[in-house]
């Protein structure tokens, strides 16, 4: 239910901005900040990894 009304939300949010700034700069911004999150998770478990191996 959550992921549902969160996809929603954020679908509407695009709806309204892809109106105001276009769709090259949204795809930009989301590609940079989905690159930036999933590093931050790859670092992250790389970290964990490495931690239980003690």
């Amino acid at each position: 239910m959550a992921v549902g009304f969160s996809k929603t939300t954020f679908i509407l949010v695009a709806t309204f901005l892809l109106d105001k700034i276009g769709r090259r700069p949204l795809l930009l911004i989301s590609s940079g900040g989905m690159v930036v999150i999933l590093a931050t998770l790859g670092l992250s478990l790389t970290v964990i990894g490495h931690s239980d191996k003690k």
